[in-house]
């Protein structure tokens, strides 16, 4: 999970965007980001870091736009 904290980090800071994490009582994970403007994601805790991040990278691309 370390690692996966570490590699959203750095995507945040090379997008200069604020990426909010939260993890609610059944396993989702939510993915909020604060870019040109606001968007955000509720995922599944059990998908794989390479899809969490795909979605982190759309989600900072639509709060771009």
């Amino acid at each position: 999970m370390e690692h996966l904290i570490k590699k959203i980090a750095d995507i945040s800071k090379e997008k200069d965007c604020h990426v909010w994490l939260g993890i609610m009582p059944d396993g989702s994970l939510i993915i909020d980001v604060y870019a040109r403007s606001n968007d955000y994601r509720i995922i599944s805790a059990d998908w794989s870091e390479e899809s969490i991040l795909n979605v982190i990278k759309d989600v900072i691309r639509l709060a771009e736009e």
